[in-house]
């Protein structure tokens, strides 16, 4: 079962003056990049969902200890980061000594222990003035593209549509600067709220959240994001082994809701769920209700859909043979990263890594799977050998995927 002891970064009140003060203290560390010059719609777009993952890497990290989303969740942090350093982080309340490095260290390596989860002050994120100033249009697509990644992950709980609704009150604090058709949802302009104890605080206007997911369905439609990661699956053994890699990574979705409910985590389980429905004909139906399960809905059950997807492998692992070995080594490989991260069970990992050494269904198919399985015989006690090794074997299989 994927279910991580280690509690996600903290959520911190983005009430009252707390919230002044964090939007004052993201301008002081010119914390917004600049919008791509000469960019595209999709571009501008794109820049915005950049933003908002950063902030969502914060909130909930341990989608960074996924094997196949390493390369995304370092990119994202790169560009959260900014090239700022350790010190640059100093005024941030109960902030530890290294939380730059210490992001890095995690998004890089699988360094859990120089996470800091006080970086989760930082609720929200918009254009700033500038960016309005030399261009709206731009500036109003960098914060649709924040509020299609943030009220997702809200799983459609009020209170934390608020907490990451600054780039929504950004659009609708400029919505007469917005140039005619740059949204496929119009947005009505907000007043001024006197009564704030925030200076420059608006008030949202009726129906303000109806409105924001309107828009962020309406993107996902117009501009759907890039992948969540490029995943072939090639005729054969490798193929199978890369649906393993898949499955173990949808499983540890489950453990992250947040990130699970977003526009391209989905469109990666639609292509899992497609691809086991060939291999396991016979299971179409329980293939669907797991899908089902799988939707950003607020009746989202983490337990009810772990439940689903251990029934599911264990009856298509019945169903599906030979093809069940190689698609056990592949979800094995990816696991090892995970465990060596998060769940950090001895137990689990022994079992893994003994299991990948002594089978050699992947040997023929998989280049260099050979050599890399037998340094996963005894990976004793050091979890970040094993969370490398996870990586290396999640590789091979990728690499051997490749068109």
């Amino acid at each position: 079962m994927v279910s991580s002891p280690w509690p996600p970064a903290t959520r911190r009140s983005i009430c009252s003056k707390a919230l002044g003060f964090a939007l004052a203290l993201l301008a002081s560390l010119a914390w917004f990049a600049p919008l791509p010059a000469a960019a595209d719609d999709g571009a501008l777009l794109e820049a915005g969902r950049t933003a908002g993952r950063g902030l969502l890497l914060l909130r909930d990290p341990k989608v960074c200890s996924i094997a196949l989303l390493r390369d995304r969740c370092r990119a994202d942090a790169d560009v959260f980061l900014a090239g700022k350093t350790d010190a640059d982080f100093k005024d941030i309340p109960k902030i530890g000594p290294h939380p730059a490095s210490g992001l890095r260290a995690f998004v890089a390596n699988g360094d859990r222990d120089g996470f800091d989860s006080a970086l989760g002050w930082f609720n929200t994120r918009q254009s700033t003035a500038e960016m309005w100033t030399a261009d709206a249009r731009g500036a109003a697509l960098y914060d649709a593209g924040i509020e299609d990644v943030l009220l997702p992950a809200a799983h459609g709980v009020d209170v934390m549509e608020l907490l990451g609704s600054g780039s929504l009150m950004d659009l609708f604090g400029h919505a007469a600067r917005i140039p005619r058709g740059t949204l496929p949802v119009e947005i009505p302009q907000a007043r001024s709220d006197a009564g704030s104890p925030v200076a420059g605080a608006i008030a949202l206007p009726s129906g303000a959240m109806k409105i924001a997911h309107g828009l962020v369905a309406a993107i996902d439609v117009a501009m759907p994001p890039p992948p969540l990661v490029a995943v072939t699956f090639a005729d054969g053994v490798a193929g199978d082994a890369a649906l393993g890699v898949a499955s173990s990574t949808v499983a540890e979705l489950i453990d992250s809701p947040s990130w699970l409910f977003q526009a391209d985590a989905q469109l990666f389980v639609e292509a899992y769920t497609s691809r086991l429905a060939v291999i396991a004909p016979s299971r179409a139906a329980q293939i669907a209700d797991f899908r089902a399960a799988l939707r950003g809905t607020p009746g989202f059950s983490h337990d009810a859909a772990i439940g689903k997807y251990n029934a599911l492998i264990g009856d298509v692992m019945q169903s599906a043979q030979p093809r069940a070995k190689p698609l056990m080594l592949g979800a094995f490989a990816a696991q090892l990263t995970y465990n060596a991260v998060i769940l950090r069970d001895r137990g689990v990992a022994t079992g893994m890594a003994t299991v990948i050494s002594q089978q050699s269904a992947l040997d023929q198919s998989v280049a260099g799977w050979h050599e890399a399985r037998l340094a996963a015989n005894a990976p004793g006690a050091d979890w970040a050998a094993q969370y490398q090794l996870g990586l290396r074997l999640v590789d091979l299989i990728q690499k051997a995927n490749r068109p």
